[in-house]
């Protein structure tokens, strides 16, 4: 069964950013990002699982995403666009302090991967066709994307794939 309680009184600080510049004609630029800092300040009177200072779990401290998408055309007829992008996400964690075990020094605490993600998109459209190939998590990167690597439920990135796509 599940039980759901109020855990608490959190105390979040924080900062989000996009930015986006127009190079050019056909080439725009961007960047959006943020950076969250959690803590637990009070705790509800069934909270067992966390103390005062503890992080709010599952949530990321940071994470960002660099970009470029290049438009042009490939003829007079046919238009094209180029896109790179690189994203990073923070640890995030997660803690269950009622099953620790202190006579063992076991603490019930998983932290996910900091991850990494390049991916990119060359494509070609005219009238009603188009034509893309993708590359999508070029660096392979594989570490957890959520902190639940305790209980083997954290997910991870699919591996790297390329491909095209025809419509």
């Amino acid at each position: 069964g599940n039980v759901t309680f109020n855990a608490g009184n959190i105390e979040l600080l924080g900062v989000d950013l996009t930015l986006k510049y127009l190079a050019t004609d056909g080439l725009e630029l961007g960047f959006t990002g943020n950076y969250i800092d959690t803590e637990f300040v009070e705790l509800g009177v069934t909270n067992a699982s966390h103390r005062v200072g503890d992080p709010l779990d599952n949530t990321a401290q940071y994470g960002y995403n660099l970009w470029a998408n290049y438009s042009f055309n490939w003829s007079d007829q046919s238009t094209g666009y180029l896109r790179v992008d690189f994203g990073r996400q923070g640890k995030a964690h997660y803690r269950n302090r009622i099953y620790d075990i202190p006579a063992i020094g076991f603490e019930y605490h998983s932290t996910s991967a900091v991850t990494d993600m390049l991916n990119t998109r060359l494509g070609w459209e005219q009238d009603a066709w188009s034509l893309e190939l993708y590359g999508e998590n070029l660096l392979d990167e594989d570490g957890f994307l959520g902190p639940a690597g305790l209980e083997l439920a954290a997910i991870r990135p699919r591996p790297r794939t390329i491909g095209v796509n025809v419509g």
